[in-house]
This record gives C-alpha cells, structure tokens and sequence, in this order.
C-alpha cells in the first residue's frame, strides 16, 4: 500500500495511508553521535544443539551467528565487516566452550579515556554519552542472547588486538567415563603428546584451507579422575597448548581410549608422530564431540571485568544449576535402571561387597565401554590394530592433487574465457 512520507525532526519518517493511518518508519541509528573501542569478550556455550562457533555460508544457527545477532540489534556494532573482527579459535558442531574469546570494536558511552576513537568521517562534535558510566556489556548481550550461550566478562584491548593470534595457550578438556579403561596406562601415552611434533596423524588435513604445517607445541597433558575408581565415575583429559589443528584434541582423544582399552600399546603414538615411517594417516575414527569443552584461553595483560549486576550473575548461576539438576535426576534414573537390569546376572556369593550393592559396577568391566560410546562406529570384535590398517594420502599426495586441480581448474577457466572473446 502506497504512502506520502515525510521525514521527522528526529530522523524518523512519518507517513499517510491511503487509509488515512499514520505510519512511522524505523529510524535508523546514528553511530557517529557515539565513540567506539576495541574489546574483548569472554564468552561459555553449551554446542550440542549448535552448528558448530563460526558462522558459514551453508550452515545455519552457529554460536557466531547468535552472537553477531545480539550485536547488531543492540547497536553495539553496525555490520560485521567494519567491526574488526577476530576470534580465538573454531569449535566444531557440539562443543562447547567455557573461555572462548572474540574481539571486535563496539559502541562506547564514554565521551573520553584510553582507547576511544571516533568512527570514520565524524568528528569530535555533539557526542552522546558520559565520561564515566560504560555499558555493561555483559548484561547487555545476555539479555538478547540465547540462555546456553552466555557472555561472561568483557576487557578494553589494544585497537591491534587480534583474539587468535595474540592468545598465548589454549586449554581444552575431554570428559569420559572410566568403564573399564586403564587410567594409568593412559597417563603415561599422554606424555608422548607433550612438546613440538607433526600432528598430520592426529588431525584432519586442511590443504584445502592453506594450511601445510602440521607442527604444534602441546604445554601439558594430563588425565584425571574426578572421583572415586568405580566404572562410572567421570574422567577428564586436559591438554594445553599454543594452537592445535583440526579436530586435533579429538583423534588425541581417541587413541588415548584404545590405549586405554588396551587394544593398542602406548609406542603406537611414537610410531605416529614420526613421519618418517609413518607418512599416511592411518584410518580411525576421532571420538566424539558431545564431551569437548574449549575451557581457557589465556591472554597478557588482560584483565577481565564481570557485570556488575547481581540479577545477571543471578540468572547465570541459575540457568546452569537447573540443567546440571535435571542431568543429574536423569543419571540417577538411569542408575536406578542398570542396577535393577543386571541384578540377576552377578552370583550372590561374590566376594566383593561393593560389587554386590551396585553389580552393575562389575558387569561394566566385562564390556568395551566407554569405546562404543565415545567412538562412533567402533567394534570391538572386529577390531584391527591402527598400525595395520588402510592409510589415508599422505601430505605430499594431497597437494599434488590441488595442485593438479588448481590447474585443472585454471585450464577450465581461460578455455571459457576464450570461447567467449570469439
């Protein structure tokens, strides 16, 4: 339906119907009236409903999205490209992330102080704001954002502050449960990971992207219990490093649980990290997502600053009691079933007490579990060791064919280019 419209005094645009209703256009918001700076934002999510974190052409509902979402309808931000963007790293679909960190120029209040700057082509005149009071980032987002992805604190940064390049370490940590799996033993492959190696075994290879250096220096590697040494009780991988590849933690991880099945020894690692006899990848599959949490990413110099808003704090803390509540209820229902399930299959005159008030405990030992469960597709029975099985290109075959297909491809393009100047 047509209207006449004029604008207002304030910018907005004002207009009669053919039905004679006034309408109002949304008025468009003027960030030159207002300084920006450079922050970084610390930011917890729960990934198993997500996309994965950075946003992509062909994927939709990424954490990334959502977050740049609460920026644009906020006013913090007026498009993504002008906003100088970084951020510390990509998780995949269904990892969370507790110290996930991204960093990017936003909207100030403050009229003055370090940092500050006017965006491009305003000037210093007629600004809105104070010399005091900044925004409170993290109840702001928070307050928009879905209630698994949390914005936990915010910090002033260097205008050439870059999230991924300048992150000092990365943490990451892979729970599982113990089932019948030899702690120990996995304690002492881990240490093979520590130090500067070749990872081309224990990632996915990125030619694609660019990337042909497979070396990482990992910091440390441990493997803990979180509790007692029943069969189901939680376990923890944690690893630190400077960077890591893709879905590198996750094929540490699953070699780790193979060890830790004893299916393979701990020297299987030696022989992997060594290129030299070990060129290709051999075929396994990563474990699963659904236990990877990006915990921490360490940064110099930045201190980090919490809302002060005891509401926000509130509503966080309660957001995350209630769903480790109603997991919790569930595991306990789920306990209640494996006791009552596998009563009748331990003899009564066991000599372990313990194994007669929870005989569950001691059926899990007769199991491949955790494997099947964090493993996708393993089968014990038909298991066949990593050394012996079908290897993957190597990384002298993979770009021979980019470069084949560049070329290829570069070939395809002149030829059409030609057939059309004729």
């Amino acid at each position: 339906m047509e209207s006449l419209t004029d604008p207002d005094s304030n910018g907005a645009s004002t207009g009669v119907s053919s039905l004679g209703k006034q309408t109002r256009k949304t008025r468009v918001f003027d960030f030159t009236r207002y300084n920006q700076r450079h922050i970084a934002l610390k930011i917890a999510y729960l990934g198993w409903q997500y996309r994965g974190f950075a946003s992509q052409e062909s994927v939709k509902d990424t954490v990334e999205e959502h977050l740049f979402s609460a920026l644009t309808k906020l006013c913090l931000i007026k498009d993504r490209a002008s906003s100088c963007y970084s951020r510390c790293g990509r998780t995949d679909k269904g990892v969370g992330a507790l110290g996930q960190v991204i960093a990017l120029s936003v909207r100030s209040n403050l009229l003055e102080g370090p940092g500050l700057f006017c965006p491009d082509g305003s000037t210093a005149q007629d600004r809105s704001g104070d010399t005091t009071t900044e925004l409170d980032y993290v109840r702001l987002m928070n307050n928009v954002l879905p209630d698994d992805i949390r914005v936990l604190a915010w910090c002033p940064v260097s205008p050439h502050f870059n999230a991924r390049f300048d992150c000092l370490c990365r943490t990451y940590k892979y729970f599982f449960p113990r089932g019948s799996l030899d702690i120990d033993l996995m304690r002492l492959a881990s240490q093979k990971f520590v130090g500067e190696h070749d990872f081309r075994n224990f990632c996915k290879m990125d030619v694609g992207g660019g990337v042909t250096n497979f070396r990482r220096r990992i910091l440390s590697f441990q493997v803990d219990s979180l509790g007692d040494n029943s069969p189901y009780q939680m376990c923890v991988m944690t690893v630190s490093g400077q960077a890591f590849l893709w879905h590198q933690v996750r094929c540490m991880a699953s070699v780790l649980l193979l060890i830790g099945q004893t299916l393979e020894h701990p020297e299987v690692i030696d022989h992997m990290l060594d290129v030299a006899v070990c060129p290709g990848k051999p075929q396994y599959t990563m474990a699963a997502e659904y236990p990877l949490l990006l915990s921490d990413c360490e940064f110099e110099e930045v201190k980090w600053i919490y809302s002060q808003t005891a509401d926000a704090h509130r509503h966080l803390v309660q957001y995350f009691q209630s769903l480790w509540s109603s997991h919790v209820v569930k595991a306990a229902v789920l306990d209640t079933m494996l006791q009552s399930i596998t009563s009748q299959l331990v003899p009564e005159n066991t000599r372990d007490a313990s194994e007669r008030t929870f005989p569950w405990r001691r059926l899990a030992r007769d199991v491949s579990f955790p494997t099947e469960t964090l493993i996708p597709g393993f089968r014990s029975k038909q298991y066949r060791p990593l050394l012996e099985r079908p290897t993957a290109d190597t990384l002298e075959e993979r770009l021979a064919k980019k470069k084949r297909t560049d070329n290829s491809e570069e070939s395809s393009t002149e030829q059409n280019r030609e057939e059309v100047e004729t």
